[in-house]
């Protein structure tokens, strides 16, 4: 559909483009169902550029009628299987999520620490202000680990939902903004792994990263003990799915 949609943004802009010049220059009286038809016929002619599939739904099978399009491919869904993992012993687990309303838009962070036996060690939320999804998941990342610092917590494991802020990290490629703040936590850390999670076993932090949407930049809410509204939490030996 989104191919589609291009397509017929494109083909709609040139002929409003063509139509222009012959009423300005040939001063031909425009007719509305001819213009569609004609717009609906370019359409049908690029069938072929259409590469990409379908999911199968009467919206988009009544679209492709519309065009005169054949049915593409469906697209099939798969079914993955994961599972959440609690550090070892003498390790915490710090879970991050940085969020956006809008990208960029209003942005927050959360974090979770969680230890080896799978107990609510300590969370964190706070508003950013307006910024991007991508710049609040490093920032979640950072304050995790100034946190873990802070507490004389040196052995750990970092796990984000984001697969390019994990990335990012390991190699490390840090935004001079934060490059500051990041020596100074490596320059006490002992240990650390950066480890990339689906949100579907990370659902925790997403909880406190969307909560921090609504602060204001610079306002943060922590949390000793498990609060109330977060009525579930990532266990153990318990599989979770995603749907690709």
């Amino acid at each position: 559909m989104k191919e589609l949609w291009i397509i017929s943004a494109y083909t709609a802009m040139v002929e409003l483009w063509f139509l222009r010049n012959k009423i300005y220059y040939d001063v031909v009286k425009p007719v509305l169902t001819k213009i569609q038809l004609r717009i609906a016929k370019r359409d049908h002619e690029c069938e072929v550029r259409l590469k990409g599939v379908m999911r199968g739904t009467n919206g988009e099978k009544s679209i492709l009628r519309f065009f005169n399009i054949k049915v593409r491919k469906m697209r099939r869904r798969r079914i993955i299987e994961i599972f959440f993992y609690l550090p070892n012993e003498n390790e915490l687990l710090l879970c991050c999520d940085g969020a956006a309303r809008g990208n960029p838009g209003n942005a927050g962070y959360g974090f979770v620490v969680r230890n080896h036996v799978g107990a609510f060690i300590f969370a964190e939320t706070g508003g950013l202000g307006i910024t991007t999804n991508y710049v609040a998941e490093f920032i979640s990342c950072i304050k995790a680990l100034e946190w873990a610092v802070d507490h004389h917590f040196f052995q750990l494991i970092l796990q984000t939902d984001s697969s390019m802020c994990a990335n990012a990290l390991q190699q490390p490629n840090i935004s001079w903004v934060l490059l500051a703040r990041w020596k100074r936590i490596m320059a006490s850390i002992q240990y650390i792994t950066f480890k990339h999670a689906y949100r579907e076993i990370n659902f925790s932090a997403d909880h406190f990263a969307k909560k921090g949407t609504h602060l204001q930049k610079g306002q943060t809410l922590s949390f000793n003990e498990r609060p109330s509204n977060l009525l579930r939490i990532e266990s153990p030996g318990q599989p979770y799915y995603k749907f690709v």
